[in-house]
């Protein structure tokens, strides 16, 4: 799929789930979130 060419609710959507797997991963293997959830 082209990111580009998503609407706003499909990219709120994207970005949840983003950070969710950032929360999911770095809860799993310890470090730091905050940068990566920024960039989110």
């Amino acid at each position: 799929m082209d990111i580009k060419n998503i609407t706003d609710g499909e990219a709120e959507a994207l970005c949840q789930t983003l950070r969710e797997r950032i929360i999911h991963s770095v809860a799993r293997t310890g470090g730091h979130l905050a940068s990566n959830l920024g960039a989110v």
